[in-house]
């Protein structure tokens, strides 16, 4: 086999300027290389993901971001914080249109670039009995690659527009405490088919070719659940004693993972007509928990 080295410079710079006790601006700065590859599978069905190292013939992920920061303590005990990042990937690597995986995954691969960007907003509180945090991204995420979706950018699967994240905790007594968490975030995005038709081709016969539309085309429905907890802690001699009763997704909301296509046939007459649909697949429904931890 072929062999090629590879070799990586990769900086990273901070500043920070605090100019009051309640104020800071950072700015950040870095680059990076990645020698292993994360490969998707985009279309219709239970997304999958493996991992493939670089090659002689594939070079290494490369990457840098840049990026800016404000934090502000609003009230004592009250800290604000926003960023916003720009950050561009060279050497990325995908499926082609049409790959079959049987054999050798480099020949159905193809090297590209992409962008991510956007900004954060993180509101904490951190002391007193209440605490908490709540945490909000606006972001854009795309991808090219010159043999994919005609050379066009399109949206990476990650690219979720909206992502809001909240988590608290609450002492109702010292050895009582109540925690939860919501999550709220645009769905992934996905590619459907677009069309499906036979072709002949001389010599072979009729081939079946699935056509399919703007790369990543499709939407997810958006993905929010609630947990809730209460901790119990109590102290026998040196040890230390939590018991945690939970539950997970309280109010069973029905994510779903990837939609599935679903075949029924009926009778037309003479005819036996096929008929296929979509169907979200979804897991984890409202599950409750129980955690026990001790320490010595």
């Amino acid at each position: 086999l072929p062999e090629r080295t590879y070799w990586s410079w990769q900086p990273r710079l901070m500043a920070r300027w605090r100019w009051s006790s309640r104020w800071e601006v950072r700015a950040h700065y870095s680059r990076m290389e990645q020698f292993a590859h994360q490969l998707f599978n985009t279309v219709v069905g239970l997304p999958t993901e493996i991992w493939v190292p670089s090659t002689a013939n594939i070079a290494p992920e490369r990457s840098w971001q840049t990026g800016i920061g404000l934090s502000w303590e609003v009230l004592k005990g009250w800290q604000l914080a926003s960023d916003w990042y720009y950050k561009e990937i060279d050497n990325l690597l995908t499926y082609i249109e049409g790959a079959t995986l049987l054999n050798d995954w480099e020949a159905n691969t193809t090297t590209g670039g992409g962008r991510a960007y956007g900004m954060e907003l993180l509101l904490e509180k951190q002391k007193g009995a209440t605490r908490g945090w709540a945490g909000y991204t606006l972001s854009w995420a795309d991808r090219q690659f010159d043999r994919i979706n005609g050379g066009r950018r399109f949206r990476y699967r990650f690219d979720r527009r909206h992502d809001f994240k909240m988590g608290f905790s609450h002492r109702l007594k010292d050895w009582l405490q109540l925690s939860g968490a919501y999550v709220f975030s645009t769905g992934f995005r996905f590619t459907l088919p677009e069309d499906v038709y036979d072709i002949q081709l001389p010599g072979i016969g009729f081939v079946n070719v699935v056509e399919y539309g703007m790369r990543n085309g499709q939407l997810m429905p958006n993905y929010h659940r609630l947990d809730l907890s209460l901790n119990i802690f109590f102290q026998s001699a040196d040890v230390s004693h939590a018991l945690q009763l939970g539950v997970y997704n309280l109010y069973n909301r029905r994510n779903p993972l990837f939609y599935d296509i679903e075949s029924s046939f009926e009778a037309n007459g003479n005819e036996i007509i096929q008929e296929k649909r979509f169907e979200s697949v979804w897991l984890l429904p409202l599950l409750p928990s129980l955690n026990y931890t001790v320490k010595f």
